[in-house]
C-alpha cells in the first residue's frame, strides 16, 4: 500500500512534466516565424510585375510547410534599379527583378538586347535567351567579378516599337532632323538616319511631347499604355527591332545555403514566377496592341517587312560594329545567338 502510494506523487509529478514539456514544444512550434527571402524590383506596388509577385511568390511558405517566405519590396525599395546587379552580388537583396538594360556602360554585352536584329518578334526573344543567352548572361557577369549573382533567366519578353507626333515614321527617311528619344543602341537607327539623339527619363517624356521638344521616342507596351503616353501620341509603328526584357537574378551564397529540399522550392516557385510573368505581360501586350489599333483616336500600324527591314539595314552593320567593339570576347556569340533566332 505504501509503495502505491508513494508512487503516485510521482506519477502525477512526471505528468504534469511531460505536458509541461509538451506546452513548451508547441508553443515554440507555433511561434517559429518563417525565413524570409526578400524579393526586389524598382516596380511601383501596383504594377502588373508587382501583382504577379503576389499571386505567386507566397506559395513557397506552403511548399516549404512555413520554414521560408518571399517578402515582396517593390518601388526601389532595397536599392534603385541602377544599383540591383551590386546589391544581390553581396548578398544584400537575395533576389532581384531587374532591367539588364540599364547596364549598357558598366556591362556593355548587355546591350545586346537593344541593338537593332530582333526581328522575329517575342518568339524570337524568348528562344534566343532560352536558347543561349540565359547561360551567356551568367557567364558574362561572372568574368566582370559579379561571381555571387545567379542569373535564373530572362522573362516578360516584349519587343519595342516606336511612336511620335505628326506624320507617321514609315522609313527611315521620315526620321531625318527628327528628335527622338531612345534605349541603348538604338540610339545608332536614329543616328544613320539623320535625326537626333535625345536622353530623357520617361517622366519626362509626355512633357516634351507637349513642348514639341520631343518629336518620337522608342518605348513598349509597358509605357504607351501604363503611363498613358498614347495620349501624346498621333501613331505608333510597331517596328519591334529591339527588346528589354525583365531577369531574374539571385545570390548564389544565400540561396545554396538553404538546405536542398527548400532550395528546389525556392527555385520552384520563382521559375513558376517567370512563367506566369511572362504569360501575363504576352496578354498585357496583345490587349494593349488591340486597343491601340482598334479603338485608339491616333493611328497603330505594322510595318510591311520591306519597310521593318529598311530600318534593321539602315542601322546594322553601324550598331553591330559598335556593340562588337565594346562587349568583349564574348561578344561574337551574342551576336550568333540572336541572330541564330531572328533570321
Amino acid at each position: 500500500m505504501k509503495f502505491f502510494e508513494s508512487r503516485k506523487p510521482a506519477r502525477l509529478l512526471a505528468g504534469a512534466a511531460l505536458m509541461t514539456a509538451a506546452a513548451i514544444l508547441s508553443s515554440a512550434h507555433v511561434e517559429a516565424k518563417p525565413v524570409e527571402i526578400k524579393f526586389g524590383s524598382y516596380q511601383h506596388e501596383n504594377h502588373l510585375f508587382m501583382k504577379v509577385a503576389r499571386q505567386v511568390l507566397p506559395e513557397l511558405e506552403k511548399k516549404t510547410e512555413g520554414r521560408y517566405k518571399f517578402g515582396i519590396y517593390p518601388s526601389e525599395a532595397l536599392g534603385k534599379a541602377a544599383e540591383q546587379l551590386d546589391m544581390t552580388n553581396r548578398g544584400l537583396v537575395p533576389v532581384n527583378l531587374v532591367c539588364m538594360c540599364y547596364y549598357p556602360g558598366t556591362y556593355p554585352l548587355l546591350s545586346i538586347e537593344t541593338v537593332p536584329i530582333w526581328t522575329n518578334g517575342v518568339a524570337g526573344v524568348r528562344n534566343a535567351f532560352r536558347g543561349g543567352l540565359d547561360k551567356l548572361y551568367e557567364e558574362y557577369l561572372h568574368s566582370k567579378g559579379l561571381t555571387n549573382v545567379g542569373y535564373l533567366g530572362a522573362t516578360a519578353f516584349s519587343v519595342r516599337s516606336f511612336g511620335g507626333k505628326g506624320a507617321p515614321i514609315r522609313t527611315p527617311a521620315d526620321m531625318k532632323d527628327k528628335r527622338v528619344r531612345t534605349l541603348g543602341l538604338e540610339r545608332v537607327v536614329v543616328q544613320e538616319s539623320g535625326g537626333a539623339v535625345m536622353t530623357m527619363a520617361m517622366p519626362q517624356v509626355v512633357e516634351a511631347l507637349e513642348r514639341n521638344m520631343l518629336n518620337a521616342l522608342f518605348a513598349q507596351e509597358s509605357n504607351w499604355i501604363d503611363w498613358k503616353l498614347y495620349e501624346s501620341l498621333d501613331y505608333l509603328n510597331f517596328l519591334d527591332v529591339t527588346t528589354s526584357p525583365m531577369s531574374i537574378i539571385y545570390s548564389k551564397r544565400d540561396i545554396e545555403a538553404i538546405d536542398e529540399r527548400d532550395r528546389a522550392a525556392v527555385l520552384q516557385v520563382l521559375a513558376k514566377f517567370m512563367d506566369e510573368l511572362d504569360a501575363a505581360y504576352g496578354k498585357f501586350m496583345d490587349d494593349g496592341r488591340k486597343f491601340l489599333t482598334s479603338e485608339w483616336k491616333g493611328k497603330a500600324f505594322y510595318p510591311s517587312p520591306e519597310e521593318k527591314q529598311a530600318f534593321v539595314k539602315v542601322a546594322h552593320d553601324a550598331a553591330v560594329k559598335e556593340f562588337l567593339s565594346r562587349a568583349g570576347e564574348m561578344g561574337p556569340r551574342a551576336i550568333e545567338i540572336v541572330k541564330k533566332f531572328n533570321p
